[in-house]
């Protein structure tokens, strides 16, 4: 039988020459060929020259002998033979893979391909649990207690879980194993007077692959609930009628957790104070300015956007950055106009004409293009009532209209007035003195001109009669003619 199986093993391993190279071939096993003391947990594993097609490996194609059941699983060159059961102990099986193997292109395995190995013998007794803490029967447990297990003999980790220790009524938590012992770890306190049941299922194995022969259970009952005013420490209670379910106790008594100190900081299995400046959280001393866990609350402190975050001792609050002031706690620019001012939140309304301006102190406006400021108002730059930067109210000279020129006041005299340079004022016009330049409408010997709307206009004298009509001729002086458009 051995030299049947030694012949293709090395065939597999060497490529046998002379073949089709092609053809996929198995290069290694778990276990080798002719392996013992074989855990009985063990998943079967061929790797082969090349990956595999799944759909080649049925029920069929991968078996071990004696019959095992199981399922098959291809993961590019290496095929896994997963028992469904522990294997028996202290026997041999047979491995074998049939030609009905291919790999991804089709191409099957040239010859079927078999190994053996040997499983532990069964010269050991099955893993027990030799005690438990605490103990069957146990009472007056505490309800911070963690619950463990010690085992006969060094167990699989791997087997060692929440799946298969458990404690009830409804507790969860986690599960360690070392050494010899496992041990669960409750998420919370136990309840006060409360039976529970821990077991542990056959799903615990040692390191053999072998099970407990039957699931394990012990029981055993917490502490009663404190009565806290007896003067006797019982219960829960740390210390004397506190801790516990009781009220928290002073500095200097006993503790287990910081909710049993009125400190909240449980030091050493004693309560005790934080130093000056400091405050307890999660059983540690913290400085009051710490911004990861302000005041007894223990809050981590945020700020909202432009702001850093402030611990005062007791609680959170922000602080501004430069330049920015808070708005119903928004921190804002100081130049915003809609909450102008390092204290303001006031927005800015400016006057018409105007948008409004921030300096960072207080609320301001900017009159329009055209405009100017007049106090809190703007006024038009031509507006005769406040004219130019000063605002001055233009009064024009009798016979006179107020005009500015968005600077400064001036004035036009009036139709059939003209101004007097030398006085400023607005003259009425005469022959003699006509329109801005006072000119002498009557100083051509030869005729004379009247002074309308302040101009010279020509006369003819005598006045022309008939179909005659009085013009200026080429030398601007009045003559009648028969042309009737001059």
């Amino acid at each position: 039988m051995r030299n049947w199986i030694a012949l293709p093993m090395t065939c597999a391993l060497a490529g046998c020459g002379g073949g089709n190279a092609t053809l996929p071939t198995v290069i290694s096993t778990i276990p080798a060929d002719r392996t013992t003391n074989v855990a009985r947990d063990t998943t079967i594993i061929a790797t082969f020259s090349e990956p595999m097609r799944a759909a080649s490996f049925t029920g069929s194609t991968f078996t071990l002998s004696p019959v095992v059941a199981g399922s098959v699983q291809v993961n590019g060159g290496a095929v896994k033979f997963m028992p469904v059961e522990l294997l028996a102990s202290g026997t041999t099986y047979t491995a074998t893979i049939t030609k009905a193997a291919e790999n991804v292109s089709g191409d099957p395995i040239a010859t079927s391909f078999s190994w053996s190995f040997t499983t532990l013998p069964q010269t050991q007794a099955a893993p027990a649990v030799s005690s438990t803490n605490p103990g069957d029967g146990a009472t007056g447990i505490a309800i911070h207690t963690t619950v463990s297990a010690t085992f006969s003999k060094a167990m699989s980790p791997a087997s060692i879980s929440t799946a298969n220790f458990t404690i009830a009524p409804g507790v969860s938590g986690t599960v360690t194993y070392h050494g010899v012992t496992a041990t669960f770890v409750p998420a919370a306190a136990l309840a006060l007077g409360t039976l529970y049941t821990a077991t542990i299922t056959t799903d615990a194995r040692d390191a053999a692959g072998t099970p407990l022969v039957a699931n394990y259970s012990w029981r055993f009952t917490t502490e009663k609930p404190a009565s806290c005013t007896d003067s006797v420490k019982d219960g829960d209670e740390t210390a004397v009628d506190c801790g516990g379910s009781c009220s928290p106790c002073a500095a200097g008594k006993q503790c287990l957790v910081a909710h049993d100190c009125t400190s909240a900081y449980c030091s050493g299995a004693v309560c005790s104070t934080c130093p000056s400046g400091n405050h307890a959280c999660n059983n540690a001393c913290v400085s009051n300015a710490n911004l990861n866990s302000c005041g007894p609350s223990c809050t981590p402190c945020s700020a909202p956007a432009n702001a850093d975050p402030t611990c005062d001792g007791t609680s959170c609050g922000f602080t501004c950055k430069t330049g920015f002031h808070n708005c119903g706690g928004v921190c804002v620019s100081n130049a915003s106009v809609n909450s102008c001012g390092p204290s303001s939140c006031t927005a800015c309304t400016p006057p018409a004409n105007a948008g409004p301006t921030c300096d960072g102190t207080s609320c301001g406006f900017s009159c329009n293009s055209g405009y100017h400021a007049c106090g809190s108002n703007c006024a038009i730059n031509t507006s005769i009532d406040s004219c130019g930067a000063s605002c001055t109210a233009c009064v024009p000279p009798a016979n006179a209209t107020a005009n500015c020129n968005g600077t400064s006041c001036g004035f036009t005299c009036n139709l059939n007035y003209h101004l007097n340079t030398a006085t400023n004022q607005c003259d009425p016009d005469t022959e003699t003195c006509c329109g801005p330049g006072c000119v002498d409408c009557s100083a051509n010997p030869l005729s004379y001109k009247v002074c309308q709307a302040g101009a010279c206009i020509g006369a003819c004298v005598p006045a022309c009669v008939g179909s005659l009509h009085c013009c200026l001729n080429q030398s601007g002086l009045p003559v009648c003619t028969i042309l009737q458009n001059c």
